[in-house]
């Protein structure tokens, strides 16, 4: 067995690989032969490798895209952060491949009119620290999340809650303020799924941001903010036959580039890529490569509040001025999708011609009239862009051509903390963001676009919310999906996002990893996969 400390992930990133290699097909073989056999298509549709049976045991590290800031599953979070926290925390619920909600710590959740909920506990689940996983930790968890000072995304979602109950101690019953068909997706993923210890939130207090409990597969060894997340098997998990690992350590390195020196180098076991051609160059350099679809893009999101993006030929203007082919040619060697809609082509609703696409004359006469009618004589917004390579890449493109029109973009790197405080304060112009669309359209739109804190640009359209009102309140999934071409409708005219170009996403692989299962296209981050199904080859789990 190797050890993998901190200082040598930080000195793997002044080698990072600088140069992106064409791709040509794809191939998941290592160049031997061997790994290639054991790759097939997993039950989400990508792709997933089993070299041999599962093995017990061994340690694993992983290359996080982002930093963590906290390990409360009341607080905010998002990309890495929901994924370090369904170690820990595990669901009440889980998205299965077909995209209905089925069983995780819950046994199952019923409803006859979609207004009152019941959910079933598993008998005999404890936390981490002993106490019992019961249905008053269920409503301790919900309340915090509903608090009138939660941070957490999914506080609008709880608060739409009008009463919750334990019937027994293994039994919930929610009773919603308005009828919800998607009520279950709510409980499989975000805050109000990862049910904390009641008794460690009191006693810890601050500190449990720190030291968390839950009842999932690992529990935290130790962790520092905005660093390593060091992992350990939870002997009292309720799947006896899970998790495999004996250890985890998450850690973030936020140069994609970077990532995968760290695997080809042994200082990483796994990380993602967020491109095809990035996965490629991880593939020519002898790393095993797994490719995964996902319904996700870059958006360039405006503070509709605003000045200048709260008049609507601004944002059309936006649009018009962006040459989203170049952006793929340049960024992504032709492989993505410029997007043209408020989905990528391979969603299920894609419905193309939806958003303005290049044009810098009509640009520029948007612009124009918009000048002359408010007496503004120079737009100038800063744009908000995270750590990524990638992003401060496609944030210094975007200010090249927003400038030819006559609009200056002044991009700035910022942690996902400060992006999220100017979020909740409303302190910022326009942000540029990796925004996934799941096949579960209208839960997501209801999220981007609704009145909650998910709704970045914080602007909202009546017309939007009575068909969000119709979809949630649709007593069947064809009912629910018909609303969706109306909500695509509504966004074209709205235009509360500018749509860019569609992001990828793979995993690269080190040679000690024997099993990694495929991610859901679904999730609403590319870090989502199930550690739990991780396994190493025989001799590093030894």
């Amino acid at each position: 067995m190797f050890t993998k400390t901190r200082t040598a992930i930080v000195a793997s990133i002044t080698v990072a690989v600088l140069a992106l290699t064409a791709c040509t097909g794809g191939s998941t073989d290592d160049g031997n032969g061997s790994p290639g056999d054991d790759i097939t298509i997993g039950p989400f549709g990508g792709e997933q490798l089993a070299i041999g049976d599962p093995v017990r045991g061994g340690s694993f590290t992983y290359g996080l895209s982002f930093s963590v800031p906290t390990l409360d599953s009341a607080a905010a979070m998002g990309g890495s952060t929901e994924f370090a926290l369904t170690a820990v925390y595990d669901n009440l619920m889980r998205v299965e491949p077909d995209g209905s909600v089925g069983p995780g710590i819950a046994e199952g959740i019923t409803t006859d009119d979609n207004l009152v909920w019941t959910l079933s506990l598993r008998d005999g689940v404890v936390f981490s620290d002993g106490e019992p996983f019961d249905a008053d930790a269920v409503i301790a968890q919900i309340e915090r999340v509903a608090a009138e000072d939660s941070a957490s995304l999914e506080a609008a979602d709880a608060r739409s809650i009008a009463s919750v109950t334990a019937l027994d101690a293994q039994t919930v019953e929610f009773t919603l303020a308005a009828e919800n068909s998607q009520f279950p997706l709510l409980l499989a993923q975000g805050s109000m799924s990862m049910i904390a210890s009641p008794k460690a939130v009191e006693e810890l207090g601050a500190d449990f941001a720190f030291t968390p409990v839950g009842a999932g597969p690992f529990v935290v060894d130790s962790f520092t903010p905005d660093g390593d997340i060091v992992l350990s098997r939870n002997d009292t998990y309720w799947d006896e036959e899970l998790p495999y690992l004996d250890a985890a350590t998450l850690t973030p390195v936020l140069d994609e580039q970077s990532r995968i020196s760290g695997v080809l180098s042994g200082d990483l076991d796994a990380s993602s890529v967020a491109s095809i051609p990035a996965l490629q160059s991880a593939r020519d350099q002898g790393a095993l490569g797994l490719e995964e679809p996902r319904y996700s893009g870059y958006l360039f999101q405006p503070n509709i509040e605003n000045e200048h993006l709260s008049d609507i030929r601004v944002r059309q203007a936006l649009s018009y001025a962006i040459d989203r082919d170049a952006i793929n040619d340049v960024l992504f060697e032709g492989l993505h999708s410029p997007m043209d809609s408020y989905l990528v082509p391979s969603q299920p609703f894609y419905e193309a011609g939806l958003v303005p696409q290049y044009d810098p004359e009509q640009a520029v006469a948007l612009i124009e009239e918009y000048k002359a009618d408010t007496g503004v004589t120079e737009i100038s917004l800063e744009l908000m862009v995270n750590q990524i390579q990638e992003s401060s890449d496609l944030g210094a493109l975007l200010q090249q051509q927003l400038g030819e029109v006559g609009i200056d973009l002044q991009p700035t790197v910022m942690e996902p903390a400060t992006q999220i405080s100017n979020i909740v304060a409303g302190t910022f112009d326009a942000m540029l963001m990796d925004r996934a669309f799941p096949a579960e359209t209208t839960q997501i739109f209801s999220q981007a676009f609704g009145a909650n804190f998910r709704n970045f640009g914080s602007g909202t359209n009546p017309d939007f919310d009575a068909l969000i009102a119709q979809a949630v309140a649709a007593p069947t999934d064809a009912d629910r999906q018909a609303v969706i071409p109306e909500m695509l409708a509504v966004l074209s005219e709205w235009m509360p996002v500018v749509p860019i170009v569609s992001t990828g996403l793979g995993r690269v692989l080190g040679p000690d990893v024997a099993g990694f299962p495929d991610g859901d296209p679904n999730a609403t981050s590319s870090e989502m996969f199930d550690l739990r199904k991780v396994w190493m080859a025989a001799e590093q789990s030894s």
